[in-house]
């Protein structure tokens, strides 16, 4: 037995003695290619430590197979949850309104918004009536500096849109920050709250302005991200914001144009409810 745990790769090596420590929380989110940069994914760990104050590891990085929970928290992997019998889901949901929904999950404490949570009941599964992605809770777990110019737009690309051609028109517009959705977690936090409104094709760039109080508006600029836009409707039906569909923009869309489509709205939920029924949270928290 000694041999074979010598001849084990280094990184697995270590990996099996987190797992099995006690403190160590095991998280998945999603990490292939550009997406491994993506603030949405990249705040699982950060929001876990911070809630936990437990080191967090991937559930790739763990070996062999956990029996304990792996749970699900920020994106739209909910599909994936369903189907891992030891998923402890709070605040994922569904990118799709016809993502395959099979088997069945460990816990599902609270889930993205009311669209994923009335698709889970009707294939059956028990949700609770807490629904909200965990990035609105940020404000208790971050409170920005505001150390940045302040900016009258703020614009945000999609992972995959960066060259968009709408984007790059939109660079050359007047006070207007352009933010990279790749960015440092706390640094993208600055940029928006540096802006008095923003308009963004990331969903978690819409989510981060409203958990912030700044005013945002849902565009779309290419088919590259994944998804028929259910996920924008899944998290709007949370907040109670009206929006069905984006505002298409081209190369040709003239800023004047988006600052009309601005409106007045407040943000509509629970937190508190959400942030009780966070499954990592220290009871006396």
């Amino acid at each position: 037995m000694l041999n074979r745990i010598r001849m084990m790769p280094k990184k697995l090596a270590t990996t099996s003695r987190l797992w099995r420590g006690e403190d160590v929380s095991v998280l998945r989110w999603a990490t292939k290619g550009i997406i491994d940069r993506n603030w949405g994914d990249k705040l699982n760990p950060y929001m876990a430590e911070r809630i936990s104050c437990r080191p967090v590891i991937h559930r790739a990085d763990v070996y062999p197979f956990p029996s304990r929970p792996v749970h699900y928290w920020i994106g739209s992997h909910l599909a994936t949850a369903c189907r891992d019998p030891n998923a402890v889901i709070w605040g994922t949901g569904f990118i799709s309104a016809d993502d395959p929904i099979s088997g069945r999950p460990r816990e599902i404490h609270a889930v993205r918004g009311w669209l994923s949570n009335e698709r889970l009941r009707k294939k059956g599964l028990s949700t609770p009536d807490i629904v909200g992605d965990p990035a609105l809770l940020l404000p208790r777990l971050y409170e920005p500096k505001n150390c940045l110019d302040r900016r009258s737009l703020g614009i945000i690309p999609h992972c995959y849109e960066w060259d968009e051609p709408f984007f790059a028109a939109a660079r050359e517009w007047q006070d207007v920050r352009m933010i990279d959705i790749c960015g440092d977690i706390e640094d993208v936090i600055e940029q928006i709250v540096s802006c008095d409104r923003v308009i963004s094709s990331s969903l978690h760039g819409i989510i981060c302005a409203d958990a912030y109080n700044v005013p945002s508006l849902w565009i779309h600029v290419s088919d590259k991200p994944k998804g028929d836009g259910f996920k924008f409707r899944d998290y709007f039906s949370s907040v109670g914001r009206p929006e069905n569909t984006p505002i298409i923009v081209d190369v040709t869309t003239p800023r004047d144009l988006l600052e009309k489509q601005f409106y007045d709205y407040r943000i509509d939920i629970n937190l508190d409810a959400l942030w009780q029924v966070c499954p990592l949270r220290p009871a006396a928290s």
